[in-house]
């Protein structure tokens, strides 16, 4: 939310430790590389575990979501061309 990227990532990989198939928490890694200076190519992996459960009805604003936003699918895309 407030672009700290770099102390967010920190923070998402702890939680991803504890549950590795969280596909928001892989999403919001790959988020995290994604807005990171020369880190993009290390979101692809993140964004390809989330995409495998995205949700028409993802809620962003909820901790108690574990699927991912369709908008992973749009981020995805160019990078795996």
């Amino acid at each position: 939310m407030i672009e700290e990227f770099d102390e967010a990532l920190i923070s998402y990989l702890k939680i991803l430790r504890t549950n590795p198939q969280n596909a928001n928490i892989n999403y919001r890694i790959g988020l995290c590389y994604l807005n990171i200076p020369s880190q993009k190519i290390k979101s692809i992996p993140f964004l390809q575990s989330a995409s495998a459960h995205i949700s028409e009805k993802y809620v962003e604003s909820t901790i108690n979501e574990v699927n991912a936003p369709i908008q992973t699918l749009f981020l995805l895309e160019p990078l795996t061309r």
